[in-house]
């Protein structure tokens, strides 16, 4: 029988559960399938999360969730984020342009080099979130709700095995609220991983064969952040340029403009 802690703990779980989410709803039974198409992949720093997905005509497969708590970065990239694209995405090599990264904010110059690393291993274009936390917050919570067009079933979709640490987190392992977020759990980051992926989508996908330094979700973020260092700094800034499919100027101009709010 079970202990009254560890009920008592399993209903705390409960009520934590991400407002909105509901696993008989959103985790299907049967494995959520990958189609050629854009590739979307959240990536954290601290402790290395991964979470991949695609979206098509309003609909949002969350495919992987992959975490590792004793691995660097470019191990955790190179021995399993690559391998399981391979696997399951090859076609992101073929045409780099069918993958687009997002990461969170860059604050340090440690961030920037976490970056280049994933620029380097697996190319695609790579940008920070384009909203702080709270908005992404609400982007993600607001998922849950969706539903597909004319079919009315439920927009997101995760795969329930290659997933599993996104289910537990939506499922009360993580909390969205700021004052309960527990920085210390490997949920934490795969949650953390899923809402610059939901930034991104926001933001839409490049129709094929359209190159990425043109498309307009880009210049949207430019213009976004040049918005913003006009208004912290009093005075006019170029935002522009790209290194490969990372851009550095762009992130740069941000951490200046966040160490101006710190």
């Amino acid at each position: 029988m079970a202990s009254v802690a560890a009920m008592a703990h399993r209903s705390e779980i409960g009520t934590r559960a991400a407002r909105g989410f509901n696993p008989a709803v959103h985790v299907p039974a049967e494995a959520v399938k990958p189609f050629r198409g854009p590739v979307y992949v959240g990536q954290t720093f601290n402790l290395p999360a991964t979470v991949i997905c695609q979206s098509d005509r309003g609909a949002i497969s969350v495919l992987a969730a992959l975490a590792s708590e004793q691995m660097s970065l470019r191990r955790h990239v190179e021995t399993i984020v690559k391998p399981w694209l391979s696997a399951n995405c090859g076609w992101v090599f073929q045409d780099r342009r069918l993958l687009l990264g997002s990461v969170e904010e860059m604050e340090t110059d440690a961030d920037f080099d976490f970056a280049q690393t994933l620029q380097a291993s697996l190319g695609g274009s790579w940008d920070p979130a384009s909203h702080p936390w709270e908005s992404r917050r609400d982007s993600m919570l607001d998922v849950f709700g969706k539903v597909q067009g004319y079919t009315m079933k439920p927009a997101l979709q995760i795969d329930r095995t290659n997933a599993r640490l996104l289910v537990e987190a939506l499922s009360g392992r993580w909390s969205y609220e700021q004052d309960r977020r527990d920085k210390r759990t490997v949920w934490h980051y795969v949650a953390n991983a899923f809402s610059p992926c939901i930034d991104r989508i926001d933001n839409g996908a490049p129709p094929p064969g359209e190159p990425f330094s043109a498309y307009l979700g880009t210049l949207r973020r430019a213009a976004t952040c040049l918005e913003k260092l006009r208004c912290a700094a009093g005075r006019e800034a170029k935002y522009s340029g790209r290194n490969g499919g990372l851009n550095l100027p762009a992130l740069k101009s941000r951490r200046k403009w966040l160490a101006t709010r710190t």
